[in-house]
């Protein structure tokens, strides 16, 4: 059985926001976490979304379709307010198998 995620959007910032969006696709929504870092004296905010390694395909999606789309809603939300966002997915280091 597939496990369903409600979401409640009431009045969030754009981390809460992401934070909430990222939960709903993944397995594992303890695991998501939501770093900001705003650049004093400018209106923009780069947030990087991390998650459990096992999530990052669902977040991430087919040609990163997934993660393009978040971006441009979040991009057209803080363009209302003249703002700009940022979003990276935080891509573990992968081990290498090494051969030989």
């Amino acid at each position: 059985m597939e496990e369903t995620h409600d979401l409640d959007l009431g009045p969030l910032n754009d981390r809460d926001l992401l934070e909430e969006v990222v939960r709903a696709l993944v397995s594992r929504p303890e695991k998501v976490r939501v770093v900001e870092r705003e650049v004093s004296g400018q209106s923009t905010s780069f947030l990087t979304v991390m998650v459990d390694p096992l999530d990052i395909g669902k977040v991430i999606g087919k040609q990163g379709r997934t993660a393009d789309a978040i971006r441009t809603i979040f991009m057209s939300i803080a363009s209302l307010d003249k703002r700009r966002v940022f979003i990276e997915v935080d891509e573990p280091k992968r081990l290498r198998r090494q051969v030989g």
